[in-house]
């Protein structure tokens, strides 16, 4: 699976990090499905993200589902970027993005405050 088979509208309704070999793995829930974004940690400076697998991982934060578009950049197609369809602001960012325009690294941002659920 790559990132750009994850472009779409989804129902947002998860969102865990977790540490396993000194990799990050961020799992988002779309649609009631878990994807799992595995970091590949390279030489510790540079990292990226090695893959994405549908799983079932346990995932604890979970919440009432969100209407969410999921997009990539024009510049740039190894990053999700998810936005909350009410608040039009961006809740969660994940894969690689490069740093300075050179480094790969991996990100693994989350907005919670940028949901509409949170803004009642």
């Amino acid at each position: 699976m790559e990132i750009k088979d994850l472009v779409g509208v989804y129902k947002f309704s998860g969102f865990d990090r977790t540490a396993i070999n000194n990799s990050c793995i961020v799992t988002i829930i779309l649609n009631d499905n878990n994807y799992s974004f595995i970091e590949d940690p390279q030489d510790g400076y540079r990292s990226s993200l090695r893959k994405i697998l549908v799983n079932e991982f346990t995932v604890k934060n979970k919440f009432e589902p969100q209407d969410i578009l999921c997009v990539t950049n024009e510049f740039n197609d190894e990053l999700l970027i998810g936005y909350d369809l009410k608040t039009a602001k961006i809740v969660f960012k994940v894969g690689t993005d490069y740093q300075d325009s050179f480094y790969p690294i991996f990100v693994d941002k989350y907005y919670p405050e940028n949901m509409f659920i949170n803004k009642r």
